[in-house]
């Protein structure tokens, strides 16, 4: 199972375990409540995919990709701060509402590499604003990693609720 997918997996199983009520509860009003990290999570996606979508049209293809610490993602003790575009635009939102948002995102990701071909994978970048030009596969797995990371940031937002 791919990163991608496994992360996906966790991160829908632990959610959906949590009780409602601490689903919009944020640590502080300076910090996202799970499903506006959730929220987050299917935006950067639906962003992402797009981006690769066209990477991918456009096909420039280079010879050698140099492979990035992508898992470095998952690190939280490097703080970043989220695009705009990248930010939940409301305070409170319902499980149902994130899922779906969330499968409409992976849709839209999926069909933007249903375009690519094995050898697009390994040599059609993508700019990445932390790590410079990502191959699709790389990218790829940087979604995943992206997920791990905000669903350990999700675990701290329960742990300091409860």
């Amino acid at each position: 199972m791919s990163i991608l997918t496994e992360a996906r997996q966790e991160l829908i199983d632990y959610i959906t375990q949590l009780p409602i009520d601490s689903l919009n509860t944020a640590i502080d009003k300076d910090s996202w409540t799970v499903l506006q990290v959730v929220e987050h999570l299917a935006l950067m996606e639906e962003d992402v995919s797009t981006v690769l979508k066209d990477a991918i049209l456009k096909r420039e293809f280079i010879e050698e990709v140099r492979q990035k610490p992508i898992h470095l993602t998952t690190d939280r003790t490097q703080k970043f701060s989220a695009p705009d575009k990248w930010q939940p635009k409301q305070e409170t939102y319902s499980l149902e509402e994130v899922l779906h948002h969330l499968e409409k995102s992976r849709e839209s990701l999926n069909n933007a590499f249903a375009h690519a071909n094995d050898a697009d994978l390994e040599h059609v970048v993508a700019k990445n604003d932390a790590f410079g030009a990502l191959s699709l596969a790389q990218w790829s797995d940087f979604i995943g990693y992206h997920e791990q990371r905000h669903l350990a940031q999700i675990k701290e937002i329960i742990a300091a609720i409860s």
